[in-house]
C-alpha cells in the first residue's frame, strides 16, 4: 500500500487530467503450469508484476524500461486486459475496468490498443493489407460505406499509400510493417495506446523514423502511450515521463529529463551509464552490473536488488524500500534514508 500512498500524492493535483491509473497491480504466474507440470513437483509462483502504481496524464508518454523478464510486457497487457491480473485497480477515465464484464470491456476495447514487438506474426499472411484494415473498421462500425478510403486515410497517416493496399505482409520490409501495425491500431480511433518494444526489432535508421511517426501520430490524434523499451536512448527521446522496473517492481520514476539527468538508484544509474555515447573522447564510465538478474521465482528478501547492487548493506537484505521522493524523482532505495 505504500506504493499506492506515494503515487496518490504525486499524482492528487493532475487527477482531472489522468487517462490511465493504476493501484497496486500484481500479476502472477505458476512455474510448470501445463500439460506436464506436477509429477510430484512443488510448483513456485512467478511474481511477474507485483505492487505497481503508476498514473499517465492524457496526450503525454509514460516510458517503462528495465532489463528483459522484469515484468514489463505483462503490465502493459495486463492494463489493456489482453491478460487478467490478479490484484490491483485499472482506471481508464476515472472508470476501474478490472470491474468489467465482458461486454463492457468490449465497449471501450477500440479506445485501448497495442503495438507489438513483431508484427508480422500478428498480420495474417492470407489478407491483403487493405482486406486486413477494413475488417477492423467493419467490426467496430467505423467509417460505414467508406472503408476504403478509411484505409487509405490509415495507410497515409503511417506513411504508406493506397498502392500498398493491395499487397500482402511478406511483401513489406520491417520497418513497412510496423508502420501497418500503427496503421492497425489507429483504425479504431483509440485514445490509449500501448507500444512493446516497437522498434527493437529494426535497423537504427528505421527506428528514428518510427519514432517521429508515433510522436506525430500522438500530437495529431492527442493519443496517450505507454512505451515499452529496454532501449533507454530512444525512451528519452519519445518519454514525457518514465518508469524503471526490476523484477516486477518499480524502482523509480519521475520527468524524463530529471531521471536522465539525476538518476537516484542505482540500478537507473548502471542503465543510464550503458547508453553508447557519440563521443569516443568522453570516456567510459559505464557501471558493470554484476551477477544475473535472480529468476522471478526467488525473488531476494528486502531489496530486490540487493544481489547486484554495489552499495548493499544490512538494511538492503532484510527490509524492502518503498517508492519516496528523492531529489526531484520517486525512488524505492535505503540510500536516501
Amino acid at each position: 500500500m505504500l506504493i499506492a500512498e506515494s503515487m496518490i500524492n504525486f499524482t492528487t493535483n493532475h487527477a482531472m487530467t489522468e487517462l490511465i491509473k493504476v493501484n497496486n497491480l500484481s500479476k502472477y504466474f505458476t512455474e510448470g503450469n501445463g500439460l506436464f507440470a506436477g509429477n510430484g513437483r512443488m510448483l513456485k509462483a512467478v511474481k511477474a508484476v507485483e505492487d505497481v502504481s503508476f498514473s499517465i496524464k492524457k496526450g503525454e508518454t509514460l516510458g517503462l524500461v528495465g532489463e528483459s523478464g522484469c515484468g514489463k510486457t505483462t503490465l502493459g497487457r495486463c492494463i489493456i486486459r489482453l491478460i487478467e491480473a490478479d490484484k490491483g485497480e485499472i482506471f481508464f477515465k476515472n472508470s476501474d475496468i478490472r470491474k468489467y464484464g465482458r461486454k463492457d470491456i468490449k465497449s471501450i476495447r477500440k479506445q485501448m490498443q497495442i503495438i507489438f514487438q513483431d508484427p508480422f506474426s500478428t498480420l495474417n499472411p492470407q489478407i491483403t493489407i487493405g482486406s486486413m484494415l477494413k475488417e477492423i473498421l467493419r467490426y467496430h462500425g467505423i467509417a460505414k460505406k467508406r472503408e476504403s478510403e478509411k484505409a487509405v486515410e490509415l495507410l497515409n497517416a503511417a506513411g504508406l499509400g493506397i498502392r500498398h493496399l493491395k499487397r500482402y505482409p511478406h511483401e513489406f520490409s520491417g520497418g513497412q510493417r510496423q508502420r501497418i501495425a500503427i496503421a492497425r491500431a489507429l483504425a479504431t480511433e483509440p485514445e490509449f495506446i500501448v507500444c512493446d518494444e516497437p522498434v527493437s526489432a529494426l535497423d537504427v535508421s528505421i527506428q528514428s523514423q518510427i519514432i517521429n511517426l508515433l510522436k506525430d501520430t500522438q500530437e495529431k490524434f492527442n493519443i496517450t502511450f505507454l512505451f515499452i523499451s529496454h532501449d533507454l536512448s530512444v525512451v528519452k527521446h519519445i518519454s514525457d515521463n518514465v518508469c524503471v522496473m526490476y523484477l516486477g517492481g518499480i524502482v523509480e520514476y519521475g520527468k524524463s529529463h530529471e531521471l536522465f539527468s539525476n538518476p537516484a538508484h542505482p540500478y537507473t544509474q548502471a542503465l543510464i551509464s550503458a547508453i553508447p555515447k557519440p563521443d569516443p573522447k568522453s570516456g567510459n564510465n559505464k557501471i558493470l552490473l554484476k551477477g544475473d538478474i535472480p529468476p522471478a521465482t526467488e525473488i531476494p528478501g528486502g531489496c530486490p536488488y540487493n544481489t547486484r547492487c554495489q552499495f548493499v548493506f544490512n538494511k538492503c537484505r532484510t527490509e524492502k524500500p518503498v517508492l519516496k521522493k528523492t531529489g526531484n524523482v520517486h525512488c524505492a532505495c535505503h540510500l536516501g534514508d
